[in-house]
């Protein structure tokens, strides 16, 4: 038996997809031990202490390396690095900030990076690609339990209102021409066909975009899809580039693509990054009839029987509009591409989650029953966190997010300690100068936020909460986990044992 622990950065609001790629792994293996821990959750002196035979970074957790503090967050996780664990990484975008994490890599010495990138992956790693094991996965994959879900959400082919219809990310030019791609096709087919008898449903505008079962809806109601290989072209070597692009179009708001690569990055917009996401499946899965720009897709797909192909210059457009007008032609490739895509259940989650525990099977385990001991107490500290979350309201909710923002201020937890141990004492309601008096001065930048701690305080007292609270602050105090990064509070419902 072995003891794996995965880090991510699920929340209430993580895509359907995200929380299935978390989750694959420890549904498809039963005979281990997993431990899931939410990248601000908690880390506990048992959390250090517990020997974790392997370590899998979701790309959720590893997308954290944007952010200003990443090297505060990757001294939290120092532990990983000297744990002796197989490290396993499974990163996407890699060409956002990729050099961020081919040192973070090397500093761990990661073990395998599965990437979704197939071509040019060396530029994307100058440090760690000759000394690591590099292996393909999809960006995403399928849910099994997902199937029926879209079929009940897919009408008949011959009684779909949308001929053709997407909605696409159209990315700045900061990812290169390469990140565009998908979006000018798109858009270019759109005006194409503007004077032909189809109903086309196709946008680019973030206002238009449908999520979780909406755009499943939305596939089930499309007769024929349009898309292309995604990925980028340009490498955003230290996550800046972005900002450098925005501040050009701040002052450029009608530059044309080449002006800004002129200006942000001449003669770097030379790679192919492309990568095949879970759209292709999720279409196939909808028996939603794929019009894909000719290219190499997923393993065993052919032009003209499970894709219609569009030359990338469109020339033979002409050629595609004919068949789309073919409703049973259509109906039949889009039944081609479920059996190759679905029916085979290559590309289902469970697929994706036997590739990975590949190179966990071949580990020796260390000390099972010590180890789910240590976890135990693990899970017993930060499950107050949890408790005092759903015994709290929303308002509540957010005063906790309050205390954690307050103790970033400077206020300190001791401060705001005091100041829940004076109201719980009171026989009124606690006052802003009751802080002033007893607790610590207030300062000018945070004196109205101050202003609505007390009549967070307050709540909690009216409505039986205060004691609770005042736990809270007290485990906070003596484990010290509040800090600067500690910002999510989603976390609780993704750190426990699987």
């Amino acid at each position: 038996m072995k003891t794996i622990l995965i880090l991510h950065a699920l929340g209430a609001n993580s895509r359907l997809t995200n929380i299935d790629h978390v989750l694959s792994i420890p549904r498809e293996d039963s005979n281990n031990i997993y431990l899931l821990h939410h990248i601000f959750a908690p880390i506990t002196n048992e959390l250090k202490e517990i020997k974790f035979d392997a370590v899998i970074l979701n790309y959720c957790f590893l997308s954290y390396r944007v952010l200003q503090n990443i090297e505060d967050i990757k001294k939290r996780y120092s532990f990983i690095k000297k744990s002796g664990a197989k490290i396993i990484a499974i990163p996407q975008d890699e060409y956002t900030a990729n050099i961020i994490l081919d040192k973070w890599f090397d500093e761990w010495n990661v073990d395998v990076v599965f990437s979704s990138i197939t071509k040019d992956t060396k530029y994307l790693y100058p440090t760690v690609f000759d000394k690591m094991k590099f292996e393909y996965v999809l960006t995403g994959y399928f849910q099994t339990e997902r199937i029926g879900q879209i079929a009940s959400f897919g009408k008949r082919f011959h009684e779909r209102h949308w001929d053709v219809g997407t909605r696409v990310n159209f990315i700045r030019a900061y990812l290169g021409k390469g990140a565009q791609k998908k979006g000018e096709i798109a858009l270019k087919f759109r005006d194409l066909v503007k004077e032909d008898d189809l109903k086309v449903s196709i946008s680019t505008d973030p206002k238009d975009v449908l999520i979780g079962d909406d755009w499943l809806r939305f596939l089930g109601d499309c007769k024929y899809t349009i898309g292309s290989r995604g990925g980028a072209s340009l490498m955003d070597k230290y996550g800046d580039l972005k900002r450098k692009v925005d501040d050009f179009y701040a002052l450029n708001p009608t530059a044309v693509f080449e002006e800004v690569e002129k200006v942000c990055f001449p003669g770097e917009d030379i790679y192919d990054f492309s990568a095949i996401g879970p759209r292709t499946i999720e279409a196939a899965a909808s028996r939603t009839c794929q019009i894909l720009i000719e290219d190499d897709y997923l393993e065993g797909m052919k032009p003209w029987i499970h894709y219609v192909p569009l030359k990338e210059n469109f020339s033979n457009l002409n050629e595609v509009k004919e068949f789309i007008k073919n409703t049973e032609v259509g109906s039949k490739m889009s039944e081609e591409c479920y059996n190759l895509l679905i029916e085979s259940g290559s590309y289902f989650y469970g697929a994706y989650a036997k590739k990975v525990l590949e190179e966990i099977h071949e580990i020796h385990g260390n000390d099972g029953k010590q180890n789910l001991k240590l976890i135990k107490a693990h899970l017993k500290k930060i499950s107050f966190f949890e408790s005092c979350r759903n015994s709290m309201s929303a308002p509540n909710d957010f005063g906790i997010r309050l205390t954690l923002f307050l103790n970033k201020m400077g206020c300190g937890l001791s401060g705001i300690y005091t100041a829940a141990k004076f109201a719980e004492n009171l026989n009124r309601k606690l006052h802003v100068e009751d802080m002033e008096f007893v607790c610590y001065p207030l300062r000018p930048h945070t004196k109205h936020t101050q202003q609505i701690f007390v009549v967070y305080i307050n709540e909690l007292k009216s409505n039986g909460l205060i004691i609770d609270f005042i736990k809270f602050i007290e485990v906070a105090i003596q484990d010290d986990w509040l800090r600067e990064s500690f910002t999510e509070w989603d976390f609780c419902d993704y750190c426990s044992p699987i």
